[in-house]
């Protein structure tokens, strides 16, 4: 198909492109004024118009997108925006228009079509989407030009080219005053402050020292050698190029490996043409063929022969775009080079173990209004690897599910969107179909966001339940949080909200068989500064003078730092005393749903800033399994926050890693690296945020590598998991490391006795003391070195035997 052609330009892993540019304005033809780096569309009528983004993770604002087959089966998006499908010509780059609608069109009445978001996409071609809220009006475009059985062109350059001018080079707090914290006089991490865009050479240190909070290049003999993270490691020939927030997305929609770098003083310009593209390809091949020989080094149980395939396959296409490039095939070149590099890619995640015993969680907000498209994306995710689903069933105030206790409440029943239907129930049907796991993501008191229907159904009925700001106290009506701009939240301890809420929770529990209720947004809003904290309504102020002898709204912490000090107690005891609610909830109703909740990894701000003081609800025995949200863009960060929550439950419940490498836009590659962070922390699962944005790459990435083999759910049937577990580990030792010299028989038999008895202990053991003693003394075995078994391989099947063992302990404690 013609479209291979458009991959080209998919900067971050074949996700999206969002091009800052500063050639040379040519003639505006369309709503904006187009330049020789844009990607455009031609109308029929002669109309061109910039295309911002190819396959994009989020369609924001004001955004023209191309969605193609790599990003998934349908657009995900929105109905309020304006879409067209495209199916290829004969005619490379050309493209006849099957179908249009717009939210304009969709409103009128009568309404003249019905599909202004979500439409499939099809095999042989594309959907041109346009957002709404932009300046200007993108989806005019569309309404405007396009029309049914058009004929559209799609022009794509070969040739990029843009610039920015840096803050500093080699930061200091004398030479760049913008990067010290004023509250503590010292710099911000690697002495980068807001919005910055630094160079850092071997003069400023070994490392950059910066945050999670921003993009890395490094740059060596003039092209950039590697993307991606922070703190990164200054080449001792080369340099590192830094962007904090939105210059790091810049950067990293600018770059890919091999973009030629050239620095001017201060002025940094960066090319990307089909150069780059081979020396991607080549580097994508040469760490292939590293990470090849380190799984036979430390006798990693992957598909080698399928490795060995995806190299060759890469290698061959490779030297094709090699080819076309020498004889002046620009396009060609590009093309080939790309495909080269995925294969490369493939080979290199089948270079990762897939285990068998452990949870596979993604976050989604469900879209899909038919039973149809809801198995469609449920086939996506088992495809992908996931054995359980956090559905957000509870958000904004609303359920996706017809509820009688809004009914009864006197508040809009359900989502609007899904009105004639019960998605959960279809949800939870078609999910266990496949052997996946629903689980109601529920968001407790955050009830309303500002820009999607304001303060939302509950405080439009209930308005003297608003959680009150300490800056809007005397304000009428709910206000959002300034800190969460344009967020609304319940009080947490007003008696009659906490009430409805549970009720909701207990109707989920009573009438729909999920797996388990996910707690979000189980906290206070932001609570810091003093100005910005919560919650300071009449119900609040009056129930701690009650206990305090004080009123909260007068005190503060330099002034009253024990009155303070109650006053996080008493909130934090709000939240936690609502977690137990639902747990009792649950333990009446249906004993054996899961309860888990995404926190906070950090304790200051879980406990300090939002009161969520969640280390209590382990320690009482509440929790199945708990989510911790790392944001981190390494798979250094991820395992940092891993160990810290693994280190604060202390075995008292099972750890399932949130990680955001999707919702961030991060490459493939590094999602499946997070996945094995975690992993390696020590973790019992891994949690994905979230559904919207994994688009085909994502699931290719995770199906080829960590996520092969079908696993177990450790928190649901642990038994079920650890014995999956054993006997994967039993079915390695003789068709792996044994056939690969990699365990010696003094090792191989004692061990395949001790995990035969742990396996035999797990049928016939009902307190699980004799599968646990099993496998210490197979634990045991392993630390015995017998001179012929790879020593890797004994610490990694340490840490495997470890994390069965800890599951089994935390489910016999909990008996």
């Amino acid at each position: 198909m013609h479209f291979l052609h458009l991959s080209h330009v998919r900067i971050i892993g074949a996700t999206i492109l969002l091009l800052s540019l500063v050639a040379a304005v040519v003639q505006p033809m369309g709503l904006r004024a187009q330049t020789a780096n844009d990607i455009t569309i031609t109308a029929a009528d002669g109309t061109v118009e910039i295309i911002d983004a190819i396959d994009p993770p989020n369609r924001t604002a004001g955004l023209l997108a191309l969605y193609t087959p790599d990003f998934g089966t349908s657009t995900r998006t929105n109905q309020f925006g304006a879409e067209a499908i495209l199916i290829e010509t004969d005619i490379p780059n050309q493209y006849r228009v099957t179908d249009v609608c717009t939210v304009f069109d969709a409103q009128a009445d009568p309404p003249r079509c019905s599909n202004p978001g979500d439409n499939p996409i099809p095999e042989n071609g594309a959907v041109l989407s346009a957002s709404p809220e932009g300046n200007p009006d993108v989806r005019l475009f569309i309404r405007d030009h396009i029309a049914v059985d058009d004929v559209v062109t799609i022009t794509i350059p070969t040739r990029r080219e843009v610039s920015r001018t840096l803050d500093v080079i080699d930061p200091t707090p004398e030479n760049n005053p913008d990067g010290v914290d004023p509250g503590t006089g010292t710099c911000f991490p690697g002495c980068r402050g807001a919005s910055q865009f630094i160079l850092y050479t071997p003069d400023f240190g070994e490392q950059t020292g910066t945050n999670d909070f921003g993009f890395e290049v490094a740059v060596v003999d003039g092209r950039v050698v590697s993307r991606g993270g922070n703190n990164s490691t200054i080449p001792e020939d080369g340099f590192i190029l830094s962007g904090h927030g939105g210059v790091g997305s810049w950067l990293s929609a600018n770059t890919i490996l091999g973009a030629i770098v050239e620095v001017d003083e201060l002025e940094v310009t960066i090319v990307i043409d089909s150069s780059s593209y081979i020396f991607t390809a080549q580097t994508v091949i040469n760490t292939a063929q590293d990470a090849f020989a380190t799984a036979q080094d430390v006798c990693l149980a992957v598909p080698f022969g399928q490795v060995q395939t995806a190299i060759g396959e890469a290698q061959t296409l490779l030297a094709d775009a090699q080819a076309a490039l020498e004889n002046g095939n620009d396009q060609e070149a590009v093309d080939l080079a790309v495909q080269s590099e995925r294969r490369a890619e493939i080979a290199r995640y089948r270079t990762i173990e897939s285990r068998v015993a452990e949870a596979r969680g993604i976050w989604i907000r469900p879209t899909e209004t038919t039973r149809e498209t809801i198995a469609i994306t449920l086939d996506q995710m088992a495809e992908a690897g996931y054995n359980l689903v956090y559905l957000e069933t509870f958000y904004q105030g609303y359920t996706i599910f017809p509820s009688e206790t809004a009914e009864r409440y006197g508040i809009v029943a359900q989502r609007p969107q899904f009105e004639g239907i019960d998605p959960l129930e279809i949800w939870i049907d078609e999910a266990h179909k496949r052997d996946i796991e629903v689980h109601a993501w529920v968001e407790n008191f955050f009830v309303g966001v500002e820009q999607e229907g304001g303060a939302g159904p509950i405080l439009a009925v209930y308005p003297e339940w608003a959680a009150v700001e300490w800056e809007d106290v005397g304000k009428e009506g709910p206000q959002p949080s300034a800190a969460e701009s344009g967020y609304y939240f319940l009080d947490a301890a007003i008696p009659e909200a906490r009430q409805y809420v549970l009720e909701t929770y207990t109707e989920i529990l009573d009438r729909y068989e999920v797996d388990g209720i996910h707690l979000d947004y189980i906290r206070y809003p932001v609570s810091l500064p003093r100005e910005r904290s919560f919650s300071y309504s009449d119900f609040s102020r009056a129930a701690f003078e009650e206990v305090a002898g004080v009123d909260p709204y007068t005190i503060t912490p330099e002034d009253n730092p024990d009155k303070w000090e109650q006053w996080i107690e008493w909130r934090q005891n709000n939240i936690t005393s609502f977690v137990k609610e639902v747990r009792d909830a649950i333990d009446t109703t249906r004993a054996d749903t899961a309860l888990s909740a995404a926190v906070f990894p950090d304790e200051f701000d879980s406990q300090i800033r939002k009161m969520q003081k969640w280390p209590d609800w382990v320690d009482a025995g509440w929790m199945d399994f708990m989510a911790g949200m790392s944001f981190g863009r390494s798979a250094d960060s991820v395992a940092v926050d891993t160990n810290a929550m693994l280190d604060i439950v202390d075995g008292k419940t099972l750890i399932y890693t949130g990680v955001y490498a999707p919702f961030l836009s991060l490459a493939p590659g590094t999602l499946v690296d997070q996945i094995e962070a975690v992993r390696g922390a020590g973790a019992h699962g891994v949690s994905v945020f979230a559904w919207g944005q994994v688009s085909n790459p994502y699931i290719e990435a995770q199906n080829e590598g960590p996520y092969r083999l079908t696993a177990d759910a450790p928190h649901s049937e642990p038994k079920t998991a650890v014995t999956s577990g054993v006997n994967h580990l039993l079915s390695r030792i003789e068709t792996v490391y044994k056939t690969n010299d990699c365990m010696g028989a003094k090792t191989a038999q004692p061990l395949t006795i001790q995990l035969n008895g742990a396996v035999s202990a797990l049928e016939n053991d009902p307190n699980l003391n004799t599968a646990i003693t099993r496998l210490n003394l197979a634990d045991f075995v392993l630390r015995v070195n017998d001179g012929k078994t790879n020593k890797e391989l004994r610490t990694r099947l340490r840490s495997e035997i470890e994390n069965y063992r800890g599951i089994l302990e935390y489910t016999r404690d909990r008996q």
